[in-house]
């Protein structure tokens, strides 16, 4: 139970319209970075257990709560709040059990910083594309951002969309914005709508074929074009393979079975078969996270000894041979190419493109792998050249993380000439 000393009952407050913005924990300011944080309509009470136990105090206020108190984030502590009318209220909030079991310090992820996408259960829509030259380019919305409120009230991923698609080309619209540990406003004006690229590109030199991911969508055209891309390396004699995931946050897991597959020519059978095995057996369970189990969620002693398997081993996976490039493939060579933009099932992908095909990696240093989103269904959101994620699908695990160190290290902007042998751009 969590409650504020004399504001009401256990079960939470009623905030007055116009909502309240948090002021001070304990003493120490909280300042812009926490400006929208509570907020309510006309007629609709708002629990304070809701809006600051589950969404608060898990992603952006254990920091703060940590700091003040040397690394400790338990209550009782003292908030004050500033209410929509001015007046200022304070209180004590108190909580019996931890509030952030799950959060801590490192719950505040950042970008392009290697720290863990924690993904609380809370209200946001990550973005994951922004078209170049778009309106939310200009105002400085990079794939990885999350966006928390629009107009001062939280919201998710729908009702963002809801808002931006009700807009006029010129509204403007205020965008909350959580990244590299702190929380910035972003006004966008929104103009025409723009075309949103494919989520995939693939082109050829002439020596190799480069297929850019820019998210893992497991849609008919990107099984489609992988088949295809094989095909005509197969007839012209292309060896070399280049799989560019810089500034790729993820996504379904499918589609890295679909990539796996095609390049490893069916030789990530018992990985497969491995993330199946380790799905919940309960049916809500399963749909919650979708139809395969991810990587870092993988508690069982095989499945952990396997992912520690060096390339070039013959490993067992819950009954299933698995043998690195065990079978034919077009490509005698294949580069991944990661930076600290890459996370979630982009890392995946690199470390079974590493183990199957004897990839090497080639950038930066990648994101975290601990953190993946199942059901993450697109936003597209035209008139500001922004492609959305719903958050609420996010999964949350800390076991036996993959951490991935490049082979060849080179800064971002390089790694593609890098990786096709090529001197550094000037």
């Amino acid at each position: 139970v969590v409650w504020v000393e004399g504001w009401g009952t256990s079960s939470g407050p009623s905030i007055p319209e116009g909502g309240a913005r948090l002021v001070s924990i304990d003493g120490v300011p909280a300042g812009a970075a926490y400006e929208t944080l509570l907020a309510s309509v006309p007629g609709e009470t708002v629990s304070f257990r809701r809006v600051v136990a589950d969404r608060l105090l898990p992603w952006a206020l254990a920091p703060v709560i940590a700091e003040a108190r040397g690394g400790e984030a338990l209550g009782p502590y003292h908030v004050e709040l500033e209410l929509g009318d001015g007046r200022r209220k304070t209180g004590v909030v108190a909580e019996p059990a931890r509030l952030v079991p799950r959060a801590s310090l490192n719950a505040t992820w950042s970008r392009p910083q290697d720290a863990p996408w924690a993904m609380p259960d809370i209200d946001g829509a990550m973005v994951v594309r922004v078209v170049r030259g778009g309106v939310a380019d200009r105002a400085g919305l990079r794939p990885g951002d999350l966006v928390t409120s629009v107009d001062g009230h939280p919201t998710d991923a729908e009702r963002l969309g809801t808002r931006l698609r009700e807009a006029s080309v010129g509204d403007e619209v205020r965008l909350g914005v959580w990244c590299c540990g702190a929380a910035t406003e972003h006004v966008v004006t929104l103009g025409p709508p723009l075309t949103d690229p494919a989520d995939h590109a693939i082109s050829f030199t002439e020596h190799a074929a480069v297929l850019r991911i820019d998210a893992w969508h497991d849609r008919p055209s990107f099984r489609r074009d992988v088949r295809g891309m094989t095909e005509v390396a197969r007839r012209v004699g292309i060896d070399h393979l280049v799989v560019d995931l810089r500034d790729d946050p993820g996504g379904e897991i499918g589609a890295v079975e679909v990539l796996a597959s095609s390049v490893c020519q069916g030789s990530v059978e018992g990985y497969v078969s491995g993330w199946r095995h380790s799905a919940p057996a309960d049916r809500r369970e399963r749909e919650a996270v979708g139809p395969l189990m991810f990587l870092a969620r993988a508690t069982s002693p095989e499945l952990r000894s396997f992912l520690r398997t060096p390339v070039g081993d013959v490993a067992t996976l819950e009954g299933s041979p698995y043998t690195p490039r065990g079978q034919e493939t077009p490509f005698e060579r294949v580069s991944v190419l990661v930076d600290a933009g890459t996370y979630s099932s982009s890392i995946l992908a690199a470390d079974v493109l590493r183990r199957c095909a004897g990839a090497e990696l080639v950038g930066e240093e990648p994101g975290s792998s601990t953190h993946f989103h199942s059901h993450a269904l697109p936003v597209v959101l035209p008139q500001t050249g922004l492609t959305l994620l719903v958050a609420t699908g996010w999964l949350r695990s800390t076991p036996e993380p993959v951490t991935l160190t490049p082979d060849l290290a080179v800064p971002s902007a390089d790694a593609l000439r890098a990786a096709l042998g090529r001197d550094p751009s000037p």
